[in-house]
């Protein structure tokens, strides 16, 4: 079996999509979603503790989410972390609370789905 053309099967992720916006490069992909699944969980931390002084800080990490989301083609999450972005520039508290926990929950099955094909990727291609 040539892994080159394994695809997974994740629901929030457009495998295809994220692989054309780089040309193409499997191996550069999978840097980028294993950087993704390093760097989204701190984000996550930050998304899910959220009060009036901490508004700005919020929406600079959700930001973040919305951009590394974006990079590898998990449009979904990334369009949730643009709408609690916004919602923190409005000072929409309320509306953060009743989705931040289901971002953050989105995210991290994401996380575990991308590291579990990581890791079937490797093995595969060891043999």
């Amino acid at each position: 079996m040539n892994n080159f053309r394994q695809t997974p099967d994740i629901p929030d992720l457009d495998y295809t999509a994220g692989l054309s916006y780089i040309g193409g490069d499997v191996e550069f992909y999978h840097m980028i979603l294993e950087s993704f699944t390093r760097d989204a969980p701190g984000f996550i931390q930050k998304l899910v503790k959220i009060d009036e002084s901490s508004l700005y800080d919020f929406a600079v990490n959700a930001h973040a989410l919305k951009g590394i989301a974006a990079q590898i083609a998990a449009k979904d999450v990334s369009e949730q972390a643009a709408l609690l972005e916004g919602m923190a520039y409005d000072g929409n508290i309320d509306g953060i609370k009743e989705r931040n926990q289901a971002l953050a929950a989105r995210t991290t099955a994401l996380v575990e789905q991308i590291r579990g094909f990581l890791a079937s990727f490797d093995a595969g291609s060891a043999n």
